[in-house]
């Protein structure tokens, strides 16, 4: 998502698409979603360098700095989800969402995913005189977990809730190199512009042998970053995805109760929006 400006966009954040018993939404982070209800903004929905500026869709956000947290979305309309179809952007249905709390992933202690469009991604098209952002995807682990059999990922610093538990660091090492989307070797760049992405468990630890990729389930939305310099590392923060689903819940009486058949412990006090 960007702000529409001439030549040079303003990157307001990332989204992730689902469908939601079919709803259909964006979900990101929280001062995304502000950002979009105040501003013109552009979707990218293809590979291609472009940008699609639809009306201003239905949204709702919870945006708290102090306590953390920090979730949204955006609701598209029905007869738009067929412009998302045609860029071959996929909907990721309940089947695909893993809804749970932060101490049974810490427990799991399995590898993460963290995913997005980073600001620093930005390229040119020289041709067209536009600008586009690449995917950044990137393995890791939750912090103060297992990152192999010798070595466990060090704890962040950064500020943690006392009156908001759903979410998750990861950690994220400054110095070390992902794959684009074009295969190419590049270095860990800063994730301004990646709140917004998703955040998946692989459950490649647990399952083993009996692993396969449908396993990979969106588990939350990445919302922040924080450098300790003194040590280089970084640390991602992800707000877990049944705070968006507990916000849709309380939004749309018609799919609520489909929701809390499916996800029951999001009626429980400690969800409350």
């Amino acid at each position: 998502m960007v702000q529409d400006q001439a030549r040079m966009p303003d990157e307001i954040g990332s989204g992730t698409l689902v469908e939601i018993f079919d709803h259909h939404f964006i979900l990101s982070a929280g001062h995304c979603i502000n950002s979009y209800e105040r501003k013109n903004c552009s979707f990218g929905i293809k590979k291609d360098p472009h940008f699609f500026m639809p009306e201003r869709w239905p949204s709702k956000y919870v945006y708290q700095k102090d306590d953390g947290k920090d979730f949204g979305y955006i609701q598209i309309p029905r007869h738009e989800k067929a412009i998302f179809d045609s860029g071959n952007r996929i909907f990721l249905g309940i089947d695909r969402i893993q809804a749970t709390n932060a101490e049974e992933l810490k427990t799991e202690a399995d590898l993460m995913i963290l995913a997005g469009y980073p600001g620093a991604t930005q390229h040119e098209d020289s041709g067209l005189g536009i600008y586009y952002f690449r995917l950044f995807t990137l393995t890791t682990v939750i912090e103060g977990t297992k990152i192999n059999q010798d070595k466990n990922a060090p704890v962040g610093r950064a500020k943690k809730s006392h009156s908001f538990a759903g979410y998750i660091d990861l950690y994220v090492p400054k110095s070390g190199i992902y794959l684009d989307d074009n295969e190419s070797e590049k270095e860990i760049p800063k994730l301004a512009g990646a709140s917004g992405g998703g955040c998946w468990n692989t459950n490649i630890r647990r399952l083993k042998k009996n692993w396969k990729s449908s396993d990979i389930k969106l588990t939350g939305i990445h919302v922040g970053s924080t450098h300790e310099t003194d040590d280089n590392n970084w640390f991602a923060r992800e707000n877990l995805i049944g705070n968006h689903l507990r916000l849709i819940a309380e939004d749309f009486p018609t799919i609520r109760d489909k929701i809390y058949q499916r996800w029951p412990f999001l009626k429980e006090s400690s969800w409350a929006i």
